[in-house]
């Protein structure tokens, strides 16, 4: 940031007006421990240099599992990224990651594609992850009422039932 108090002063106020900010691609580039503490952040999203090696790298996977358990304990959500297979997807949510995003669970699709791409993430998703979804009321099991901001985003902690975010004709909470 080439002027931090005025970013910050800037951050501080779309999240006053209710904006969820989010930390794009955290563990690379710039990214500091200090904004953690300092910005209005209510969203980590792990790059996914570190999410595609989870099962390949110990490193990666303890990196992914410390920056879980860090962004919870600060009262984040986190969104893994770049999640390829099924594979990933359970170890994220047996890593208790909140939202997993990635061509595993969709890909970028035309508008008049997307209904029926997200009626196929809520039959596969919720089944792998061994939830079952009221289909009538478009819900799957969550932990937190927020929105992941994106159609192929997947919520993984199964806990508290609530709506499915980022699906046309299903009320974001």
């Amino acid at each position: 940031m080439l002027d931090p108090e005025r970013s910050g002063e800037a951050l501080r106020a779309l999240h006053a007006l209710g904006v969820v900010l989010s930390i794009d691609d955290y563990g690379t580039g710039y990214g500091s421990l200090a904004y953690l503490q300092e910005l209005p952040v209510s969203r980590l999203k792990i790059d996914r240099s570190f999410v595609a090696g989870l099962h390949g790298s110990d490193a990666s996977a303890a990196i992914v599992r410390s920056v879980i358990e860090l962004s919870q304990r600060l009262g984040m959500s986190v969104v893994a990224e770049g999640v390829e297979d099924d594979e990933t997807l359970l170890t994220l949510r047996d890593m208790h990651c909140d939202f997993a995003q990635g061509y595993g669970i969709a890909r970028p699709v035309p508008a008049d594609r997307l209904t029926a791409v997200a009626q196929e993430i809520r039959a596969h998703v919720p089944a792998l992850l061994g939830a079952v979804p009221d289909m009538a009321a478009g819900t799957v099991p969550r932990q937190r009422e927020e929105a992941p901001g994106t159609p192929t985003s997947a919520r993984l902690v199964p806990r508290v039932t609530g709506t499915v975010a980022g699906v046309p004709g299903v009320g974001a909470p």
